[in-house]
This record gives structure tokens, sequence and C-alpha cells, in this order.
């Protein structure tokens, strides 16, 4: 007996893109990973409850252009969950993808502007490592670009829901379709501009003939109706037998 391989399963309908935006999530998933390590490497393990969003010390903060707080922590899970949605591309991983990065990328773009407008003039003598936590907020606005170009890219046109029946052809004649005027017989014209419309004449009639008198019968006497049958009539006498031939 020979082995049918099955056929392969039908890609998920509105799954275009679906991969690239789970490889953008995963990229920001370690660059917050990263600003959590060094916040670690900072204050110790001191610093989980300020990244748990439970701020029990303030003297564990980091100075640095961003930390890795609470939120963070929820953005990094969510970020986690689409990841894994939209590699088994699911169409619901593109809006809650849209929406993780852009809060994320709003965040990170006004800190980074607030940076710029404060900070701008000894950005770069703060060291190396202040420099690249800068960058990470640039990193995190165009991860949100990218990912919203690429969820509105990946959409497909709508197409029209079959109805119960499927998509069957109009009706051409029955309940609940508009009457039609029936189609004119053969060798009918129609009338030019003001002239009145040709009407058949009507059917010809038969001739009626006078009613013919019939021959009234006399009535019945009264009670015949209850009267004795008359008695049937007397059988015929045999004929006569010749003399001689008894």
């Amino acid at each position: 007996m020979a082995f049918v391989q099955p056929p392969p399963p039908a890609p998920r309908a509105g799954a275009r893109g679906l991969p690239g935006i789970g490889v953008l999530l995963l990229i920001q998933v370690v660059v917050e990973l990263a600003i959590l390590g060094y916040d670690l490497s900072q204050a110790g393990v001191h610093y989980l409850p300020i990244a748990l969003g439970v701020p029990l010390d303030a003297q564990y903060f980091v100075p640095a252009p961003v930390m890795f707080t609470g939120l963070d922590t929820a953005l990094v899970v969510a970020s986690l969950v689409l990841a894994f949605a939209a590699f088994g591309r699911r169409p619901w991983a593109r809006a809650g993808a849209v929406v993780a990065c852009g809060l994320k990328g709003y965040i990170a773009a006004t800190g980074l502007i607030t940076l710029l407008i404060r900070d701008s003039d000894v950005l770069l003598d703060r060291g190396f490592a202040w420099t690249l936590l800068s960058a990470t907020m640039v990193v995190n606005v165009l991860i949100a670009l990218v990912v919203a170009l690429v969820a509105v890219a990946g959409r497909e046109p709508s197409t029209p829901v079959a109805g119960p029946y499927g998509n069957r052809p109009p009706l051409q004649s029955g309940w609940g379709v508009p009457h039609q005027p029936p189609a004119p017989a053969a060798g009918y014209q129609p009338p030019y501009p003001g002239q009145q419309p040709h009407t058949p004449p009507p059917p010809r009639q038969q001739p009626q003939h006078p009613p013919v008198d019939r021959p009234q019968q006399p009535a019945a006497e009264p009670g015949a109706a209850y009267a004795y049958p008359p008695p049937p009539p007397a059988p015929p006498a045999p004929p006569a037998q010749p003399p001689g031939l008894s």
C-alpha cells in the first residue's frame, strides 16, 4: 500500500508581513533587556523592585537617559506574546504589535526630544554607555514606525462575504423578484411618437339563436308520486294449434 503524502496546509488569510513584525518585536525585547542589564550592573539586585514597578527605595535609581521600569516589564511580556503569535501567522498580532510598539515609540520620542533640548551640549561628554542608552530611544522610534508601515502594507483587501447559500446567480423569477412585463409578440412594432398604440379588435361573438319551443309535459296528478306502480302487462296467449295435430 503506497503512502500518500497529505497536501500542505493552506496559508492563513491576512498573514502577510507577520514574520517581519515578529522579528522587529524580538529586536525591541533585546533592546529592553540590554537596558535592564545596564541598570542591574549599576544598582545590583536591589533594582529588581523598580524593574517590576514597585520602587521600594529611591536610592537605587540609576541616573541614565532611559530606565527599565514596570511599564517596560509589561511591554516585554506583551512583545514576546505578540512575536510568537506573529510567527504563528495570527492576524490579530498585527494590531497588537502596532499598539505595543506605538506606545514604546511615543515614550522614547518624548524622552529623546527632552534629552536633545536639555542635555544636547553635554550628550557626548557623558561617556560611551550614556550615548548607547540614548541611541536605544532612536531604535525604539524606528521600530514603531517600521511596524506601523509593515502592518499597513500587509493588510489584504477585504472580500465580500458569501451568503449562507454561497455565491448563487440572481433569481430570474419567483417570490421577491419585481415583476417584469412580458416580451412583445413577434411582428409587433411600437407606435410612433404621437400615434395611438394599436389595440387588437374585440373577439367575434357567436350568433345567438332564438330558443326552441319544446312541448310541455302534462302535469302529474296530485299524489301520483305516492301511488302503487301499475300491474305488469299480461303475457300474450299462445297460438292456437290447428286441428289434427294433437
